[in-house]
């Protein structure tokens, strides 16, 4: 089956970034695969994002715009767009984040419905560098990832497909788009990631990430009870590697041979080296 004429709906979540919000709108507009839509969910934003929102929609009919009174948080704003979403296909983009050109086109013309959902590789763009992702290439099994999330943030599935997984989990405190990428791959099976850089990740504004915070201890915590009747130790090793990772206590040669393997060794020499 040809997709080059199917309408994909690209869901971006924000909250207080109305400068940002337009440079990812309109690289979602500028993209050269047309039959798009753009569903903006305000996470009850208190600047000008609702005025700028609404006349982005009157501009261009292929923007939508929904809003929530209160600020619920990032994964009831995605939950709430792609509920809203029109297109056979759905991807996310990030309000201080945007997509290159190509990104949707590059999905389509490689789409093929025997695995889950595609990914392709970001650029991650901070204050003093830029570096690639380093995101699984090629087939990607559930084992693997159970692993760590080599997805990354984003993904492009049939909107029926997140649906039928449960969307994002709200209750989650962290590693809530792994966890989805995860409930999808158990229900449809393989994914597969594309060499194609053609997503922008924007962490240069940001000061502390949630990735190094004390909730996010909690979330991985709330992960492995979660997913406790399908880790293995193997997993669990991973898991605890990053968890010592985050927690700002320091790595001992002692814990890189007790939690050491292919997955997590150079996040663990990083930290090693910077201690």
């Amino acid at each position: 089956m040809k997709y080059d004429t199917t309408k994909v709906s690209v869901y971006i979540p924000t909250h207080n970034r109305s400068c940002l919000l337009l440079r990812a709108v309109y690289s979602v507009l500028n993209q050269d695969y047309k039959n798009i839509e753009v569903i903006i969910s305000d996470d009850g934003s208190t600047d000008d994002t609702s005025d700028i929102c609404r006349e982005l929609a009157l501009r261009d009919d292929r923007v939508k715009y929904i809003r929530s009174d209160n600020a619920c948080g990032a994964n009831h704003a995605r939950n709430l767009a792609i509920q809203n979403c029109t297109g056979y296909f759905v991807t996310g983009l990030d309000d201080d984040d945007f997509f290159l050109p190509t990104r949707i086109s590059t999905f389509i013309n490689h789409y093929s419905s025997k695995y889950s959902f595609y990914y392709s590789q970001r650029k991650i763009v901070s204050r003093v560098h830029a570096r690639d992702s380093e995101n699984q290439l090629g087939k990607l099994v559930l084992d693997r990832l159970l692993h760590k999330n080599y997805v990354g943030n984003q993904i492009f599935v049939e909107r029926t497909r997140i649906v039928e997984a449960g969307l994002f989990d709200v209750d989650l405190l962290a590693w809530q788009d792994y966890d989805c990428w995860i409930r999808i791959m158990k229900k449809f099976g393989d994914a597969y990631g594309l060499d194609s850089v053609d997503y922008i990740m924007d962490i240069s504004h940001e000061s502390e990430r949630i990735s190094t915070s004390k909730k996010a201890q909690m979330g991985i915590e709330q992960f492995m009870f979660k997913y406790r009747d399908i880790l293995s130790k193997k997993h669990l090793i991973t898991i605890e590697s990053e968890l010592l990772i985050i927690s700002g206590n320091k790595i001992k040669w002692f814990d890189l041979f007790r939690l050491f393997n292919t997955h997590n060794i150079k996040r663990m020499l990083v930290k090693l080296v910077r201690q």
